[in-house]
């Protein structure tokens, strides 16, 4: 069977950094982001998009998202 993993996308409004079981395993050093924007359109999670048509989906189980404006502390993790 699978294996739970926490991956962590975090965005201090200049920089994004992707964690996967708490290491850091990229970033976005040169290019400033400034956070979440879905130009409205649809927000989706687990695939890629562009011009208006999706792919690369993800396999898998997604067990929950949160989406927060704050840095979360480690005890408010949602961990197994």
């Amino acid at each position: 069977m699978g294996r739970w993993i926490h991956l962590a996308v975090v965005n201090d409004g200049r920089r994004t950094v992707i964690y996967v079981d708490g290491s850091k395993i990229a970033r976005n050093p040169t290019q400033e982001s400034r956070g979440i924007t879905t130009m409205g359109k649809p927000f989706v999670l687990g695939g890629t998009q562009f011009t208006g048509q999706y792919g690369q989906g993800f396999y898998g189980w997604i067990g929950d998202v949160r989406i927060v404006s704050r840095a979360l502390s480690t005890r408010e993790f949602l961990t197994p």
